[in-house]
């Protein structure tokens, strides 16, 4: 994920962004506090009783104000179909990018602390965040807006 974030803010001339590898509850940050922090699909290797604890410690990392981009694997729990639904995802994966990723989706599935909507929904907003947008990513992706609330 970091190489890809390089390329990417090499891509655009970004030269005024620094990148840091660690844990929701492991990293020490010891910088600044700064303006924005990025979350992409690992929100659900921790147990719901974490995760807050996570969303509270990248909250405690930014400015006041500071955006907390986070994109979850999010479950709808109201589906009643959900498995037929994972299937077709886990099938979907491994037609689109391999079979390398779609074993990982069925890791994530089988082992993994998955999310429903009605869990996530309000973990942000009990850690502090305001959450000013949220869109569906198709399949089970949903991107959220975050700001730190003060």
């Amino acid at each position: 994920m970091l190489a890809r974030c390089w390329r990417k803010a090499a891509q655009r001339k970004v030269d005024d962004i620094a990148f840091r590898r660690g844990g929701f509850l492991t990293y020490e940050h010891a910088d600044e506090p700064v303006d924005v922090a990025v979350s992409v699909a690992v929100l659900h290797h921790l147990p719901d009783f974490r995760k807050g604890i996570g969303l509270r410690r990248i909250r405690g990392m930014l400015k006041p104000g500071g955006r907390f981009d986070l994109f979850a694997v999010v479950f709808p729990g109201a589906e009643e179909e959900i498995g037929e639904r994972i299937g077709d995802w886990v099938r979907g994966m491994k037609d689109d990018v391999g079979p390398e990723c779609a074993a990982e989706v069925e890791t994530h599935v089988r082992d993994e602390f998955s999310i429903y909507d009605g869990i996530v929904e309000g973990l942000p907003e009990r850690a502090g965040f305001r959450i000013d947008r949220s869109d569906s990513q198709g399949g089970f992706g949903t991107a959220y807006l975050c700001f730190r609330e003060d």
